[in-house]
């Protein structure tokens, strides 16, 4: 585990000419692709009060390049965070804009987190975009995101920030049973939440060709509904599995939720959840006799020795495999685990897409770019939930089969997939 290292860190207003590329053009394929760009820093937003608002930011020390300059005997790092605030993605006009210089100093394996922030003008009830540029000086390697600002009113997510009982801020909402989480409201005079706890669902998404799947559809009645003070230096537990949705006001949709889905989420740790993400590249009876097996373990490997024909081969797959299992779940996770989404789907049979394109409402996949005049496309439209912003659907079709069955029969020959 990295310790958190906390910056306290000055913003300082810096007016800029550049205009943002538009959302809706931009190949943003770096969102769920590790493996492009150096740097994956991770956001928050908070409203601290009517008028002012924060980006938190989170880098991770590993993904820095840390040099000696000049006379200095010690290896440093240096990040610059600048932000645009803009009323769209299409407007030039600036509302606000600022930036900040971080160095910090290697301690060796510099197996750590750096946390700062921004604070920028934002008024209720509007919103907005936050242009974020991340720019690793010594390496020349920089990240750009847009975050959208949701400023319309006073109980959505953004009004809320969470901690650990030792003031460790978190970026994302998944949690684990023994975690104690203080939530952070800009509502002072506030001395109760509202929480409606929802049990969930074990649901796992249909192949993208077929027009019979009937997805999912959210039951907006909580399974049971009680109330929590707000903490006062200590920490509250979420001990059952299913979704929670904190409010400051119970009479309206909005709060913040918080997913407990089994310890040690977004990763895969036993034997079960080994076997059900299988579920894809297996058929029927395969995945059944893997789930009687009294050593489920020894079943999976065996599994995958018989697709490899050798160990060698055999760690490849399982590394590839379940390695995108992970990032799935940290991707895309909604009101289930994100493997089974609609997008895990996808990207667990097919890789990581060449690329990205999104907008408000939707986000386009696209496969095979480099290889084929027409590349394989994925639509996946939003959903609105009350619970999550996660939550999207794929537009199946019933070309997407020829596709489907070549990606999973790779898998069943022994070949990690990849339309690279």
């Amino acid at each position: 585990m990295k310790n958190a290292l906390y910056i306290s860190l000055l913003s300082i207003l810096l007016f800029a000419c550049e205009s943002p590329q538009r959302a809706t053009s931009t190949n943003q394929a770096f969102l769920y692709n590790k493996n492009i760009g150096r740097l994956h820093p991770k956001f928050n937003i908070y409203h601290r009060s009517e008028t002012e608002s924060q980006l938190d930011f989170l880098l991770d020390a590993s993904e820095l390049q840390y040099m000696r300059r000049g006379a200095d005997s010690v290896l440093r790092s240096s990040v610059n965070v600048s932000i645009i605030l803009r009323s769209s993605l299409d407007d030039k006009a600036i509302l606000d804009s600022a930036s900040t210089r971080i160095s910090d100093v290697s301690e060796g394996n510099n197996d750590k987190f750096i946390h700062g922030e921004i604070k920028f003008k934002a008024s209720y009830p509007n919103a907005y975009y936050l242009e974020v540029n991340v720019g690793d000086l010594n390496r020349k390697s920089n990240y750009r995101s847009y975050q959208y600002v949701d400023k319309r009113n006073h109980y959505n997510k953004q009004n809320f920030l969470l901690l650990s009982e030792e003031g460790r801020e978190y970026f994302g909402t998944d949690i684990a049973s023994a975690d104690r989480i203080q939530i952070l409201c800009n509502n002072d005079k506030l001395t109760r939440y509202t929480v409606k706890y929802f049990k969930g669902k074990v649901h796992l998404s249909g192949p993208p060709f077929s027009l019979k799947y009937i997805p999912p559809v959210f039951n907006p009645h909580p399974d049971s509904v009680y109330s929590i003070p707000v903490p006062g230096g200590t920490g509250i537990t979420f001990p059952k599995r299913g979704m929670y949705l904190i409010q400051s006001d119970s009479s309206k949709s909005e709060g913040i939720t918080l997913l407990r889905f089994y310890d040690g989420f977004p990763d895969v740790t036993t034997p079960d959840l080994l076997v059900n993400a299988l579920r894809y590249i297996t058929n029927k009876d395969e995945f059944e006799k893997l789930h009687a097996s009294k050593d489920k373990k020894a079943a999976v490997d065996k599994y995958w020795l018989d697709l490899a024909g050798n160990e060698d081969r055999a760690r490849e797959l399982i590394s590839k495999y379940y390695n995108r299992v992970q990032d799935a779940n940290r991707y895309f996770t909604s009101y289930t685990e994100g493997w089974r989404t609609d997008r895990g789907m996808v990207f667990l049979v097919f890789g990581p897409p060449d690329a990205v394109f999104k907008n408000g409402t939707s986000e386009t996949w696209e496969y095979g770019m480099k290889h084929n005049a027409t590349p394989l496309t994925f639509i996946f439209v939003h959903q609105n939930n009350l619970l999550t912003e996660n939550d999207y659907q794929l537009r199946r079709e019933a070309q997407f089969k020829g596709p489907w069955y070549k990606a999973v029969e790779s898998w069943r020959q022994g070949k990690v997939y990849s339309e690279e």
